[in-house]
């Protein structure tokens, strides 16, 4: 295995769905990387949001 495929210190997995909570009508977002280099943020939509 390659360095780039190995989990690297502090890495962590994660089921992404058990991280929002599903709303009606609604989109969920929340942030999980928010660094100087830029962030990461999962989003839920509802059908015909967004």
């Amino acid at each position: 295995m390659t360095e780039t495929n190995q989990n690297k210190e502090g890495a962590e997995i994660l089921n992404l769905e058990s991280l929002l909570d599903y709303q009606e009508g609604s989109v969920v977002s929340r942030m999980l990387v928010n660094k100087k280099v830029g962030s990461v943020t999962l989003f839920s939509f509802d059908k015909d949001q967004g």
